[in-house]
């Protein structure tokens, strides 16, 4: 739609065949001359009184006009025309941009709960552009990470040489440049500044085919490697102990049949090298060594008269 009205009292002076048959659609007759104020909609004359003024006082200006709220959205553009250097009206060009309102409303909307999404997680993720390895998204729990270990406050922007030490920069660059080149992978990776450790996923993104970026999952396993380290050992301690009964409980009943002495820990000894040729497992070949110290376990419990 296009129109032009002068510049002191806003009467119409010109307008293109859309102009017009968007004014007949609403019952609105134009005749050249006759004041704006009868063609727009009472709720928004001090609108166009505002936008013409603006535009005569300023220059361009641009505007976004809900015809219908929520249906129907022009993008205004207003502009003094001159004559010998005098303002003589503003011509006003609209747009409908109706459907661009509402790719952009539907994005706001899904923007905002993909962050929701982000935020909502303790694990650290961030996102990187393929080419020089940019900021592109990030959620607090890394901005925290950040500024706690590292003393740096991060932006939208920023490269690994700007967040991180020289060496761990060189990392990541390796890092990404391996999503880019062979798809998503794990590992584990412990830091240095703060003593983490942290279980890393990294992935290249896609658009229609083409890796635009890199996201970058990261969970501290702190806490967890240490309470695996703690049980580890836990339990191989208490291993030791339980051999070492086994061996204790073997060795009484040798001492009541002393005729068989070193007879358990020889058919330990042949019971394990079969088991290893059979190809067992190292787990149950280890039941099978327990279980062969003590197979005569029962002696215990018959007196020495009958045994000798």
């Amino acid at each position: 739609l296009v129109w032009v009205v002068d510049a002191k009292k806003h009467n119409l002076l010109v307008y293109n065949q859309a102009f017009y048959h968007y004014c007949s659609g609403r019952g609105i007759e134009l005749v050249p001359g006759m004041h704006s104020e009868e063609i727009m909609p009472d709720d928004y004359r001090n609108f166009f009184k505002a936008l013409y003024k603006t535009a005569a006082a300023s220059g361009p200006v641009s505007k976004e006009y809900p015809i219908i709220p929520g249906e129907l959205v022009l993008q205004l553009l207003a502009a003094p025309v001159y004559i010998n250097d005098k303002i003589i009206g503003i011509s006003v060009f609209a747009h409908d941009i109706t459907d661009l309102k509402t790719a952009e409303n539907s994005m706001k909307s899904q923007k905002e709960q993909y962050i929701t999404l982000l935020e909502s997680s303790h694990d650290m993720i961030w996102a990187v552009d393929a080419d020089q390895h940019r900021l592109t998204i990030f959620n607090s729990a890394l901005r925290d990470y950040l500024r706690k270990y590292h003393n740096v406050d991060i932006h939208i922007g920023n490269t690994p040489e700007e967040i991180l030490s020289a060496k761990s920069a060189r990392l990541y660059h390796e890092l990404y440049n391996k999503a880019v080149d062979s798809g998503a992978f794990q590992l584990e990776y412990s830091t240095e500044e703060a003593a983490l450790d942290l279980a890393v996923t990294v992935t290249p993104f896609l658009v229609n085919g083409q890796i635009t970026g890199i996201f970058v999952f990261a969970e501290d396993i702190t806490v967890k490697n240490r309470e695996k380290h703690e049980l580890e050992a836990a339990n191989e301690t208490l291993t030791k102990r339980f051999e070492g009964t086994i061996n204790v409980i073997s060795k009484i009943a040798e001492v009541r049949d002393p005729y068989m002495s070193g007879h358990q820990r020889r058919v330990q000894q042949l019971a394990c090298a079969i088991a290893g040729e059979m190809g067992l497992p190292e787990k149950t070949i280890n039941y099978i060594y327990l279980g062969a110290l003590v197979h005569d376990i029962g002696k215990l419990y018959i007196s020495p008269d009958t045994l000798n």
